[in-house]
């Protein structure tokens, strides 16, 4: 087991660091910027994903199989970007696929990073000790339903909302109530009782708010969605569905304000 203390800094470092990419990625202007960001947080899910093989399985031989399996991808991303490198300068993105791409890689980075946390921290041995049958949903369930991924990407949804000042909607303010009060992220009977009425009631206000403005998107559904998905799970007592209606929506969330922001930037 890994000190809660020691997790706690290395989980503030690398949510400063999403941080700090994702107002970088917001004001990118050319092809060359994106990658070098998206480059950026593929390393970091490279290396939470060996992390998390190396906590599975403590070795001299898988840490050295992970430290070279990051050189990998250090070296084919840096392969990748530089070949091009003269034409990428000047060369437009494609905003709408990369904003996918971007958000993609937080979210992975995120879960991979509540994986390793929670393995870490608990001993739960989730890649040998679950059936091959259960093993992805055993992974993503353990890696979302934890405050290890709620804090920080609630922490990144914000920063997000800060950085797009005059753009948002009320809606995005509902996922960052939903993300904070999330039902999953302690194991705690009242604990997620108490904050699935918060949700509900979050739900409720922002669905009232947007009928009155007549200004409901798309995001008020995936509110709604999570809402639902929560209470379904709180219900059967197993935050597998929840878990993936969160991660849709928080895709939602980020692909959602990065469009409106490149359209202001762009």
């Amino acid at each position: 087991m890994v000190s809660p203390l020691i997790l706690v800094a290395v989980a503030a470092i690398m949510v400063g660091i999403i941080v700090v990419l994702i107002r970088g990625y917001m004001g990118v202007q050319n092809l060359l910027q994106a990658r070098l960001i998206l480059f950026g947080v593929a390393m970091m899910v490279a290396m939470f994903v060996g992390a998390g093989v190396y906590v599975a399985y403590p070795s001299g031989l898988s840490l050295a199989y992970v430290v070279g399996a990051n050189m990998l991808v250090m070296v084919v991303g840096l392969v990748y970007i530089l070949s091009g490198l003269d034409s990428l300068e000047g060369k437009k993105m494609n905003r709408k696929a990369y904003n996918q791409y971007f958000t993609a890689l937080v979210l992975l980075n995120e879960a991979s990073m509540g994986f390793v946390f929670v393995e870490a921290q608990s001993g739960a041995h989730w890649l040998y000790t679950s059936s091959i049958k259960i093993l992805p949903a055993s992974i993503v369930s353990s890696s979302i339903n934890t405050y290890w991924f709620f804090i920080p990407i609630f922490l990144e949804m914000a920063s997000a909302i800060y950085f797009s000042r005059g753009i948002t909607k009320d809606v995005y303010y509902g996922f960052l109530g939903a993300a904070l009060f999330s039902p999953s992220s302690f194991s705690n009977y009242y604990w997620s009782l108490a904050t699935l009425l918060v949700l509900v009631g979050l739900t409720v206000y922002f669905t009232n708010r947007c009928l009155k403005s007549r200004g409901c998107g798309e995001g008020i559904y995936y509110l709604l969605a999570v809402a639902v998905a929560a209470a379904i799970s709180f219900a059967v007592g197993y935050w597998l569905l929840y878990a993936i209606m969160s991660l849709l929506a928080i895709n939602w969330f980020f692909t959602s304000l990065l469009s409106k922001s490149g359209a202001r930037t762009g």
